[in-house]
């Protein structure tokens, strides 16, 4: 009985009687295939750092608009407040009384009497 089921389990085994290509074969595909992975893992390589080089690129973008932005703020809203306030700091000292004024006056009849 038992040497009927190892002749049943070896007649299920396939046997090939030609030389060992197969495993010549099975090591060339093998070899295509590892050439294959490492093809790929430098594609995946080269794109990895493609994407962290563009990522720094848009951080510095990033950045600048930002730096640009304080700019803006400061050209149009801090600046021009300072020479706000130093036009008013100036104001304080410039008296425009009765006197003054008419002397201002009097300049500007004798230039439109005179334009030269």
């Amino acid at each position: 009985m038992l040497l009927c089921a190892v002749g049943g389990l070896l007649g299920t085994i396939p046997v090939n009687t030609a030389s060992a290509a197969p495993i010549d074969d099975l090591r060339a595909q093998a070899a295509d295939l590892e050439q294959q992975m490492n093809q790929v893992g430098s594609q995946l390589g080269n794109l990895y750092e493609q994407i962290k080089a563009k990522q720094y690129d848009i951080d510095q973008a990033k950045q600048t608009i930002a730096d640009s932005q304080a700019g803006i703020v400061w050209l149009m809203s801090v600046i021009p407040a300072g020479f706000t306030l130093l036009a008013a700091i100036l104001m304080v000292f410039y008296t425009l009384d009765n006197p003054m004024m008419a002397r201002i006056q009097a300049d500007l009849a004798a230039r439109k009497l005179n334009p030269a």
